[in-house]
């Protein structure tokens, strides 16, 4: 399936410890590269945007859009109607601005393409 640059999908993870749904940004649909959404920000705590819930009709509770490293999902995994559309302008200008400055632990080359795809 393709996919949409700005959409958020909930994709099941079966790969995972404890498997289950992951809610996911995607921010490049031709190497289907996803930022994840997270009940609890990573240990590390890099690059952790809180996001409340409701802010996307996907998000039903407080989570952390986790920038630190995309994720990716074969067109196998995403399924019709896994896509729950697009993240709000001001969301998305909160995620862009997250990631105008270069992130410790997310190789550059992708944070410069999560920008350009997201703008």
């Amino acid at each position: 399936m393709s996919v949409t640059v700005g959409n958020v999908y909930v994709v099941f993870c079966y790969y995972i410890k404890s498997p289950h749904d992951k809610i996911s940004l995607c921010v490049c649909a031709s190497s289907h590269f996803f930022f994840w959404f997270n009940s609890s920000p990573a240990r590390h705590g890099i690059a952790q945007i809180l996001i409340a819930a409701g802010e996307h009709h996907a998000i039903t509770k407080d989570c952390y859009l986790d920038l630190s490293g995309v994720r990716v999902f074969t067109p196998n995994d995403i399924k019709p109607g896994d896509s729950r559309g697009p993240v709000s302008a001001a969301l998305k200008a909160r995620i862009l601005a997250a990631l105008s400055s270069p992130i410790k632990l997310l190789p550059e080359a992708h944070r410069q393409l999560a920008l350009a795809n997201l703008r």
